[in-house]
């Protein structure tokens, strides 16, 4: 596989929607990553939890009452919380803080 430098890599400017980077940067530091890095792992593992499945299926088993109340349950989301988005970024989030935490352990 080959590096590219910083100079040539992709690049992409995107909106954040208030408070997000202080999120992004505060779970890089709980990792040791870059915000950059954290972002790509993040993506990444957003996408390869999600292949196979199309977006409608995804869609509706997330906003089926049972897995809602399985994600409220294990304290993934609020009983508020309807939108699948909201749901992927609290998933990525335990999920990072879970790899951390297998890093300290070894």
């Amino acid at each position: 596989m080959t590096t590219r430098s910083s100079q040539t890599q992709d690049k992409f400017i995107v909106r954040l929607p208030d408070g997000m980077r202080d999120r992004i940067s505060g779970a890089a530091k709980a990792n040791g990553r870059t915000m950059t890095a954290e972002i790509v792992a993040r993506l990444k593992w957003s996408f390869d939890a999600t292949s196979g499945f199309s977006t409608h299926e995804l869609e509706t088993e997330a906003r089926s009452e049972q897995a809602a109340k399985r994600l409220m349950r294990i304290g993934l989301i609020e009983p508020d919380a309807d939108r699948l988005d909201a749901i992927e970024a609290r998933l990525a989030d335990h999920e990072a803080r879970v790899a951390a935490l297998e890093r300290k352990v070894g």
